[in-house]
């Protein structure tokens, strides 16, 4: 019988007893010597936690080698006891996550009662390991300002992290050029991602925990071992606290005021600061429930917040509304002179006759929140509308976790974290006008559970072992603004649109060429609720010099999702179709194109299968080798009831899943290959500099980016219906806004008007090669400078296109010049995307020692891709036989990023360097202050120059398209930027055909400046309570950090920032 990769590789790991290990402990590992540097062999070696008295026994090999694995955090001491010797101690201050302490110990010839202690820290030189990372400590999530308490805030401080400040979702990060969504978020060494598609729920990991419930966290950033995969950016793994032998806790409140803060640079309507009011408060306590045995850690956090927001548009300006086309100042296609579709011939003085307008455009224009221009002088632009609207934020969150020691062998954790939050964006505009672009706005209600349950064996000094059990659940559902609310068909008398409370709410979307739409988001309601069964298995083996580390994984991952895109109706007006202007065609009420979705639920399944070993090879004292392997298997998506259809470019024909196998049931067939190595090594050049080096391979699963699981959309399951219309369409079947699409409009869905959803069949999951070649130097004790060269290269990632998309040339009918003429658009996935990243990275920390601890990070580099970060501006492609044109700058690529955060205690007062004996009033006014902060400084981020128009020539569906602009060949830089004028607008201009001749992310917007501080002063209530007030300044000294330029050449602020960043603002605790 010839066995499956997989299957070779499961019966060799169960047959080694290979099971996954965690990330969230650390070890301890040495030699002993005596004082002629010879071995020392079956020596007693102790090692006791200082928190919980538990204690561990080793024995030193023939080599003279111990190890102890899997430690928590933490203090502890090793006491190495052998006849002949006196007794040797070593007190180790704090074990971080993560490391891998190396504590060589010298005995001395003696009695066995007398005994030597020495101090040992954490080495800052990596000697044993050619990963990448930053240890986050505790000490800087305490101390370090933290804008509303978000410990993800602290990712960034590790050298190739890059973030957009503008965007909305919590820890979507980018690290050495990949992806936010190939991060690997942890919680206790226990998988912590979110499998909710395209960010719902406001995040990328399902639990967030408060800041004062995380011991540690560290972040690994390249090359790192086998036993991490699943994704390949950064591996991000917190720890929650837990009990001690010593009762202990934390009450906190935190809060932020509008008072307090600057007014910002971005404009408002009547000058005031938008209103703010956060709370963020909570408690926790440890200890133990019985003492060396049983400990618990629990806490809890609430957030309240009131927030106001100020958003621009562009809208019609009121000689526009009146119908009058004369000197419109807006640029773009509304300054195209409208024409009566009945005659072609220009509308008398360029104005459309009042009885002439549409009774439903009628309606929305007497709307009394429908829009005119804001007059701002600061903003002097036609057409630019401006609303301060207010947010709210309701979030609880706790955390229960329980130690039990059964033994010094054996013992067993077990945690639950859940998080209720509850935000609510209304839309820019108020009232059903919305202009609800993105599905931001409304009501965002995710409910997030975590649990875990960890039983641990120490076997014998040299083998441990685990198992642990998790569950995850995310429940993200967001509903629009107006939810709730009469339907399309009562508020403005269009019939024949869905009318059911369970979508019901506000106006169906008005989408235009050149404007902001209105109306509310075609993809709302919707939800997405998976549930993730865990299990994993570790064991971790001394043999020599060979530490050994083999694991299992397997998660099973079910998800209900609604996700479709027009409920209640879309309605699209374009150039050069009845009026040749979009706004005339809306007065008139005739719409380019009306669309409507079927409302379908599905219910996805995967499963994934990680296995892996890794061998840590200390050849002498001076080289370590970190080799391992991993496999990884992702089984294609599948549908409970087997409601899925696919679509095959290669053959033109749909299929449909069916009983079977995974491919009868997935339409994609598995990828079973998923073989990475890894490789690197530590090498310790000289006492104080080591060399080190990796490169490993890693793969990403795809089943959070959005459309890979979609394929359930599909018709017959889902009715994605478009109907496009011009002049030409007989007025018995013309939709027109009065009118309303026909009755039972779904039930007229052909092939043609229905967009299909497609991934390859064959498709591949993403690769990605990663190296690096690090020197770490040692300046002094506690010092070390750090240089390196970080690199990888993306392969096989995924890429969303259309797959129908029409030649420009051809028949005039759109459907005649398509390769499928039968079909619509069909947006279409498959693993042809690729991506660079070259970097230099420096690095310089200090440890704490003195009352001050200090990091920098620096980054230079460039990411190139042909597949950006779906979903930001400019991501898609815009011609779909022409990806070579689509290589360039990918939207987070920041050519100079550098952090630095310091924590310095001043040196007066009592514990401290001078004036330790002053009396208690000289101590309470100038003893106890601390000083800490964060310098963020990065040059721009890409945008592409894009078009919302195309000429008489523009021959192409929208669909899965960037537009871009025409390049005219004039230099982008201007010599003094500013905000009206950020680049030289000249250098483009709306595109004459369907292909814009710009180049990917051509344009580089404003850079980034900004200080934060936390200015903190402490009072000792008693000898064990601390009392402290700290106020945090963000953006201390008010600098004006820009947003993006508008980079649409259609628009009438092309070129132009019409907001910035907050000004400073103060958060008081």
């Amino acid at each position: 019988m010839v066995l499956s990769p997989v299957r070779r590789l499961s019966l060799l790991a169960l047959a080694a007893l290979a099971l996954h290990a965690q990330f969230e402990y650390g070890g301890i590992t040495g030699t002993v010597t005596d004082r002629s540097m010879a071995v020392v062999s079956g020596a007693k070696v102790t090692l006791r936690s200082l928190e919980t008295n538990i204690e561990r026994t080793a024995t030193t090999d023939a080599d003279g080698a111990y190890s102890f694995a899997a430690l928590r955090p933490g203090a502890y001491e090793v006491i190495v006891e052998q006849a002949g010797f006196r007794n040797a101690k070593a007190s180790i201050p704090a074990l971080r996550v993560g490391d891998r302490l190396r504590i060589d110990v010298t005995l001395e010839t003696g009695q066995l009662s007398e005994q030597i202690t020495v101090l040992s820290d954490a080495p800052l030189l990596e000697t044993e390991t050619s990963s990448r990372g930053q240890v986050v400590t505790l000490t800087q999530i305490r101390e370090l300002p933290l804008n509303k308490r978000d410990y993800t805030q602290l990712v960034l401080l590790a050298p190739g992290t890059a973030v957009n400040p503008r965007q909305r979702i919590g820890g979507a990060i980018n690290v050495n050029g990949n992806r936010a969504l190939q991060n690997n978020f942890l919680l206790d060494g226990m998988d912590n991602n979110s499998n909710a598609t395209s960010y719902r729920g406001e995040r990328v990991d399902v639990i967030r925990p408060s800041v004062d419930a995380v011991a540690e966290f560290k972040v690994q950033t390249n090359s790192y071992s086998a036993e991490y995969g699943r994704s390949a950016g950064g591996v991000v793994n917190v720890t929650i606290k837990s009990g001690s032998n010593r009762l202990s806790g934390t009450l906190w409140e935190f809060f932020r005021n509008d008072t307090l803060d600057a007014k910002g640079w971005t404009p408002t309507v009547d000058g005031k600061k938008p209103k703010l009011r956060f709370n963020l408060f909570g408690a926790n306590l440890g200890g133990p429930i019985v003492k060396d045995r049983t400990f618990f850690f629990a806490n809890y956090e609430g957030e309240r917040e009131r927030q106001g927001t100020t958003y621009t548009r562009t809208v019609p300006t009121r000689e526009l509304q009146a119908g009058n086309f004369n000197n419109v100042p807006i640029t773009g296609a509304l300054r195209i002179t409208p024409v009566d579709p009945a005659t072609g011939t220009p509308f008398p003085g360029g104005v459309i006759p009042r009885s002439m307008f549409d009774p439903v455009a009628v309606r929305i224009l007497s709307d009394q929140n429908f829009p005119a221009p804001s007059n701002i002088a600061a903003l002097p632009i036609p057409g630019l509308y401006l609303n301060t609207v207010t947010n709210s934020n309701r979030t609880d969150k706790f955390d229960l976790r329980g130690d039990h020691y059964f033994t010094n062998a054996l013992r067993l954790f077990a945690r639950y974290s859940y998080s209720d939050l509850d935000i609510f964006r209304p839309g820019p505009v108020p009232g059903y006008v919305e202009t609800s672009n993105n599905d931001g706005f409304g009501t965002t209600a995710t409910k997030a559970h975590h649990a875990v349950l960890a039983p641990s064996w120490t076997l014998s000094p040299r083998t441990l072992s685990e198992f642990r059990l998790g569950f995850t659940r995310l429940n993200a559902a967001v509903r629009p603004p107006n939810f709730g609310s009469p339907g399309p068909t009562e508020l403005l008398g269009i019939p024949n649109l869905p009318n059911d409370p369970g979508i019901n709410g506000g106006w169906p979307k008005m989408l235009f060429d050149g404007m902001d739409a209105f109306g509310r988001h075609t993809s709302t309601p919707q939800f997405q609720i998976p549930n993730v069964y865990l299990f994993n298995n570790t064991w971790s083996l001394m043999r020599g010099r060979h530490s050994l580390r083999l694991g299992f994984d397997k998660q099973y991952i079910q998800t209900a999702i609604l996700d479709v895109s027009a409920l209640i109706g879309t309605f699209r007006f374009s150039q050069n179709i009845f009026t040749n202007n979009p706004w005339g065609d809306f007065l008139l009420g005739l719409p380019a194109t009306h669309s409507q979705t079927s409302y379908s639920v599905i219910y996805n399944r995967k499963d994934l299968t990680f296995l892996f070993l890794q061998d840590d090879f200390r050849v002498n004292s001076k080289l370590t080798l970190n080799l391992g392997l991993r496999y990884e298997y992702g089984r294609p998506i599948v549908e409970k009831y087997n409601r899925l259809a696919n679509f095959n470019p290669s053959t033109g024909e749909r299929s449909f899943a069916k009983g079977g196998g995974t491919f009868e049931r997935a339409l994609i067939k598995p990828d079973r290959d998923n073989f990475s190595p890894r490789v690197g090594f530590a090498y310790t050049l000289m006492p104080r500099t080591v060399l080190r080096g990796g490169y490993g391979s890693f793969y990403n699963f795809t089943n959070r980016q959005g459309r890979e699981g979609l394929l359930g959309m599909n018709s017959p399951f889902v009715v994605d219906l478009s109907r496009t219309q011009n002049r030409t369409t007989p007025a018995a079947q013309l939709i027109t806004l009065r009118n309303g699409p026909p009755p039972n409009f779904l039930a007229t869905a052909t092939p043609r008007d229905q967009v299909l959803r497609g991934n390859d069949p064959t498709m591949s999951d993403p690769l990605i090669h990663q190296w690096n070649f690090t020197i770490q130097q040692e300046l002094s004790r506690g010092l070390v400078f750090e240089v390196g060269y970080v690199g990888n290269r993306g392969l096989q990632l995924t890429r969303f296109f259309n797959a129908n998309q029409a030649r420009m040339m051809g028949p005039p009918a759109l459907a005649q010049r398509r390769p499928f003429p039968v079909y619509n658009d069909i947006q279409y996935m498959d693993s042809g995307g690729s991506t660079s990243f070259h970097s230099l990275q420096t690095r310089v920390e200090k440890r704490w020692s003195g009352g001050l601890s200090f990091l920098h990070s620096f980054t230079y580099g460039r990411v190139m891709t042909n597949a950006p970060n779906w979903g930001d501006g400019g991501s898609s492609t815009q011609d779909s036989y022409n990806f070579a044109n689509e290589w360039g700058p990918d939207t987070m690529s920041v050519k100079f990023n550098s952090v630095a955060n310091w924590v310095y205690e001043l040196p007066f007062g009592k514990g401290r360097k001078y004036a330790s004996s002053m009396n208690r009033a000289a101590e309470a006014l100038l003893g106890g202050w601390e000083a800490s902060g964060i310098w963020s400084w990065r040059t721009g981020l890409t945008n592409t120059p894009t078009s919302s128009e195309c000429g008489a020539n523009c021959q192409l569906s929208s669909a899965e398209r960037t537009q871009r602009a025409d390049a005219t060949g004039q230099t982008i830089t201007v010599d003094s930027p500013t905000n009206f004028r950020w680049f030289n607008t000249a250098a483009f201009r709306p595109a004459a055909t369907s292909y814009g001749t710009a180049s990917r992310g051509q344009i580089y917007g404003p850079g980034l400046n900004n200080w934060d501080f936390t200015l903190a002063k402490s009072f000792a209530v008693t000898e064990r309570m601390r009392l402290q007030f700290r106020t945090e300044f963000f953006n201390a000294f008010n600098q004006v950090n820009l947003d993006q330029p508008n980079t649409n050449a259609s628009s009438g602020t092309f070129g132009v920032i019409t907001s910035a960043l907050p000004g400073r603002s103060i958060q008081l605790g």
